[in-house]
């Protein structure tokens, strides 16, 4: 059952997360069909729809994963994952550019009932900590495979349906994500324990907020540092060290399949999940380091070794900082999870809003780099008390299992 239920998650999570980016290579050309008065400003609407479905998921995570606390996960996933499918077929042919805004918003909303109440029924679950924590792993990895092959997506249906094309043909990409997400909703249907979610005998006793809240911090951190860099990679790139378009997009698939890697190795069996804090500081370290690196560099083998470091820091911190949210959630898994999904959510949106305005103020240089390694590096020096502090809660929880026993 386990076994069904974790590969429903993943194929969830995939679904979610290959929409999005299927989704933004088409925007330039969906605003354009849709709306031609607004061709002059694509670049400005392509960016808000994007921060739009960002903002919308992560201002209703922690709703929807109280919700799931209280009436069930299954509930909540069958109902965002139909609502996502719903949505997508409806505004699949827009109507006109407010149409558009309201389907980012309303995926979005129901994107949200996924994500956190995916992590808090692997919780659920789990019946070792290992088990947890690699399960995890596999949905991040599901996520960030998502995001390397839905923009592939998007680019051939952009070049062979949208590129001057009438509005009619728009129906196509948006009718197949919607039919992708139809089969996950059966297997939800059939997979996901009904009822309220039992409490795990491996999980806190109660959530421990003197710990959950500075890993909150680090998640937002984390996702800010994300969202400079993806919008550095695109801008300084091209602008400054002239790279070509294959080669940004070599750098950000190369960038997600370190991440996917990093992911894979970090939660594999030969580390145990509650060594994984100690990663957390050195991790911090590693982004702003990528980052200082990548704020001078002059050459693509640069940049990419930028790029590289970053990625590996970043893939190791994502699920080691969702299993100890987890870890310290307490029965509260569906909120503290969805507290850290619009942690991040409202992070990368903050990250991708300064690297705007950073290289709107000072130009194609390194400045929002180097600005933006700050973050990160005072993260690393938050990540050592959050390590000793989990060592000592890890400590206590096992004093006290003993002598329960």
């Amino acid at each position: 059952m386990r076994s069904r239920v974790v590969v429903a998650l993943v194929a969830a999570t995939f679904v979610i997360s290959a929409s999005f980016g299927l989704n933004m290579p088409l925007l330039p050309s969906l605003i354009a069909a849709v709306s031609p008065g607004a061709a002059a400003r694509v670049p400005l609407h392509a960016g808000l729809l994007g921060a739009l479905f960002t903002l919308a998921l992560g201002a209703a995570a922690p709703a929807w994963g109280a919700l799931s606390d209280h009436t069930g996960r299954r509930t909540v996933l069958l109902l965002g994952m139909a609502g996502f499918a719903i949505t997508l077929a409806v505004f699949a042919r827009p109507s006109g550019l407010p149409a558009v805004y309201a389907e980012q918003l309303l995926t979005g909303v129901c994107a949200a009932a996924v994500m956190p109440v995916s992590s808090a029924l692997v919780a659920d679950l789990a019946p070792d900590d290992h088990w947890r924590a690699s399960r995890l792993a596999w949905l991040n990895m599901a996520l960030v495979a998502g995001f390397v092959l839905g923009p592939v997506a998007g680019s051939a249906a952009d070049r062979l349906l949208l590129q001057g094309a009438t509005p009619g043909v728009l129906v196509t990409p948006f009718l197949a994500t919607a039919g992708l997400a139809v089969p996950v909703v059966l297997m939800l249907w059939a997979w996901a324990p009904r009822g309220r979610p039992a409490r795990n005998a491996i999980s806190a006793p109660r959530a421990r907020s003197g710990s959950l809240r500075p890993l909150l911090a680090l998640t937002f951190v984390v996702s800010l540092a994300i969202g400079v860099f993806e919008v550095a990679i695109a801008i300084r790139g091209g602008r400054a060290l002239g790279l070509t378009l294959v080669q940004t997009g070599a750098l950000f698939t190369g960038c997600s399949l370190v991440m996917f890697a990093a992911q894979a190795t970090v939660f594999s069996r030969w580390v145990k999940p509650a060594n994984t804090a100690a990663v957390l500081a050195p991790a911090f370290a590693g982004i702003a380091g990528g980052m200082a690196l990548a704020g001078p560099a002059s050459s693509f083998g640069v940049y990419a070794l930028a790029v590289g470091l970053f990625a590996v820091s970043g893939g190791a911190l994502v699920p080691v900082l969702a299993y100890w949210v987890s870890r310290e959630a307490g029965p509260a898994q569906g909120a503290q999870l969805g507290r850290q999904t619009a942690a991040a959510g409202l992070g990368q949106a903050a990250g991708s809003a300064f690297a705007g305005v950073a290289f709107d103020a000072f130009g194609p240089t390194g400045t929002a780099l180097w600005v933006g390694a700050a973050a990160p590096l005072a993260a690393a020096v938050l990540a050592v008390i959050v390590h000793a502090r989990l060592t000592t809660s890890e400590l206590q929880q096992r004093r006290e299992s003993s002598v329960r026993l």
